[in-house]
């Protein structure tokens, strides 16, 4: 598992225009419903940065569920989750 510090590291280089976690409501295959919570970082309309940013976080171990149209990385794992939340929050200004 990579520290803040590393995750930090990586965040600084690119452009975050914002990030927010999103809890959304799911059903499984046999029915269960559930809640799944991920957090999305956008990067505003730059599918090539979200595609290097993702590179650069799954060589560190962080697990990314995927990038979508519009600059935008999904990390959804509860660990990886929580990693990103500290790394963006000790990111903002002071």
């Amino acid at each position: 598992m990579p520290s803040v510090d590393d995750v930090v590291g990586v965040l600084r280089r690119y452009g975050i225009r914002r990030w927010h976690v999103h809890e959304a409501r799911a059903r499984n295959g046999n029915g269960y419903e559930y809640t799944e919570a991920c957090v999305l970082i956008s990067l505003g309309n730059s599918g090539g940065e979200a595609r290097r940013l993702r590179d650069e976080l799954v060589r560190l171990g962080v697990r990314v569920r995927k990038v979508v149209w519009g600059g935008t990385v999904i990390i959804c794992n509860g660990e990886d989750r929580e990693l990103l939340i500290h790394a963006l929050s000790a990111m903002a200004p002071q």
